[in-house]
């Protein structure tokens, strides 16, 4: 029986390789890297995805036919050179792969085309800059609502399938971030409750001859539950409509919060 947990961890073999049964998101910094990361992983263990870090112009990217059934999950800057790119739109149809776009007005445009097309995208709410609200509750509406036949949008799509009327509504694992179900490492072994953490050495309290057990731990559902901190505070977030979707995740954007209202009170209404 696999563990429920999955562990998000860098190319590295030797780590790879202290697990048994594990789903495994494998980080990779290359295309040459994915069927490596996939043969690796699977020895041991089974895989979830493959998680290409390193943000791309979209057109630049060599596809390959023969890892079309692999889930990669692609972080891209822009769309590139269209031209180019539409060499690649058949392959992209078929493949199992996700591209999540840095988050401003030009990449909503690319995203509905490629959806429109049938290549499945979404937008990296990760990012901390400041959202055009018009032009995203525009692609959140064309998500919901629009009948001629496309790829899913992300998180729109997550957000529509798993929102709950009477509870919050988790959309964040589509970015691998869900601390009851994801532990990301380092190449050391160090575990933090999501990438950013990580990246900036906050480890959690984890053992790794204990990961199993990290769902039930207090500090991953602490980490869960930390947008509860809008409900001690009473602040703006707190008594927003919407907030049981978007858990204030662009706070801190200004004193304004009638954007991101708009785009959640649309999905809600969607929903």
């Amino acid at each position: 029986m696999s563990s429920p947990v999955t562990l998000v961890l860098p190319l590295e073999e030797s780590l790879i390789d202290r697990f048994n049964n594990y789903p495994m998101v494998v980080k990779v910094t290359s295309e040459e890297q994915i069927g490596l990361a996939v043969d690796m992983a699977s020895r041991q263990n089974q895989v979830e995805a493959v998680w290409m870090q390193d943000k791309r112009v979209m057109s630049d990217i060599r596809f390959h036919k023969e890892l079309k059934h692999i889930p990669v999950v692609f972080h891209i800057e822009e769309l590139g050179d269209f031209k180019e790119l539409a060499r690649f739109f058949g392959l992209l149809r078929e493949s199992r792969y996700t591209f999540f776009f840095t988050l401003n007005s030009k990449n909503c445009t690319s995203v509905q085309i490629l959806s429109s097309l049938g290549i499945h995208t979404g937008l990296d709410f990760s990012w901390n800059g400041e959202p055009d609200w018009d032009k995203l509750t525009d692609l959140a509406v064309y998500s919901a609502y629009n009948r001629i036949k496309h790829a899913p949008i992300e998180p729109f799509n997550c957000i529509l399938k798993h929102y709950k009327l009477n509870s919050y509504t988790f959309f964040e694992e589509i970015y691998f971030f869900d601390p009851l179900k994801y532990l990301h490492l380092n190449k050391e072994g160090n575990a933090a409750f999501s990438n950013d953490q990580l990246v900036r050495n906050r480890f959690c309290n984890i053992a790794l001859d204990r990961i199993s057990e990290v769902a039930c731990s207090y500090e991953a559902r602490k980490v869960k539950e930390s947008y509860r901190s809008h409900l001690l505070d009473f602040d703006k977030c707190s008594k927003c409509e919407a907030f049981r979707i978007c858990k204030g995740i662009f706070k801190g954007l200004g004193e304004s919060h009638e954007g991101c209202q708009m785009l959640f009170l649309e999905l809600m209404d969607a929903a």
